[in-house]
């Protein structure tokens, strides 16, 4: 059981909206991970006190054999006595450039992409696969590593809207709360116009627990990172929700070949509330 998290200055994340001033750097160099056997390795970005984040990590060291990159929030401070304590572990490793996250921003996608580049450097011969874990979500039982690196992806073909409109986008997503203003401004978002352009294929995919090829992430950053500074586009404060829409929208339209295995097995991981 996770403890509730306590009082900490500065933080940001789902249910506290923190604005700031950063233009996007670039992140760190990147190549396809070096041929391994295959591992799944997480991505973590937290922004809560230090027994959240035991509390986190000592779950996913647990009940996972994963490697774990940590992104902590650049608004959230740590004593350097915790920074170094949660470095020496196994299996995990800090992320050194950290950006301030806060709610519905590229900023919550982008410190993923800062992990994804940090595992890969570490441990360029273990991660095959990535796995984007929030700070609300814990893991419930083992079996998530066979069962991302036996699947690939966790895109299957019904994920893909094509010729979808804002219409379409609100009836389908009728569910969500603000389906209507959200689906009408990702579909005007100039990124997400360049990342369907391909194929005209488009999603809406939470992000918590979602899994890819850490090759294709990297290249994706790539991507980001190139398309971003042509166009002087600042991610961290893109909206809406970038992390629910790009990356799998990139992966629809850049990766057609891409056939991953149904789900099997019981359900590993639970996402907690919003606030």
């Amino acid at each position: 059981v996770f403890p509730q998290p306590r009082g900490q200055r500065a933080v940001a994340h789902k249910g506290k909206s923190v604005s700031f001033l950063m233009a996007p750097t670039a992140l760190l160099p990147s190549e396809p991970p070096a041929a391994s056997s295959g591992a799944a390795c997480i991505s973590l970005v937290a922004y809560e006190n230090v027994v959240w984040i035991d509390a986190l990590l000592d779950n996913a060291l647990t009940l996972t054999g994963a490697h774990v990159a940590l992104h902590l929030n650049a608004l959230s401070e740590y004593d350097t006595f915790d920074l170094e304590r949660w470095a020496a572990m196994e299996r995990v490793v800090l992320s050194q450039q950290r950006v301030a996250v806060s709610r519905n921003t590229g900023s919550i996608l982008y410190a993923h992409l800062i992990n994804a580049r940090t595992l890969n450097a570490s441990f360029p011969t273990t991660c095959t696969h990535l796995v984007l874990q929030a700070s609300n979500m814990a893991w419930v039982r083992p079996g998530m590593d066979a069962e991302v690196t036996r699947r690939h992806s966790f895109l299957t073909d019904d994920a893909a809207l094509a010729n979808v409109s804002a219409a379409s986008c609100s009836a389908l997503y009728a569910g969500r709360v603000g389906a209507n203003q959200i689906c009408s401004a990702a579909l005007r978002s100039p990124i997400v116009q360049h990342l369907a352009r391909k194929r005209g294929l488009w999603t809406w995919k939470a992000h918590e627990g979602v899994f890819y090829p850490l090759a294709w992430v990297l290249e994706f950053g790539a991507a980001l990172d190139s398309w971003a500074q042509a166009n002087r586009f600042n991610v961290l404060e893109a909206t809406p929700m970038p992390e629910e829409f790009w990356l799998p929208i990139w992966v629809l339209n850049e990766k057609a070949d891409a056939t991953p295995a149904e789900a099997s097995g019981p359900q590993v991981a639970m996402r907690g509330p919003e606030d």
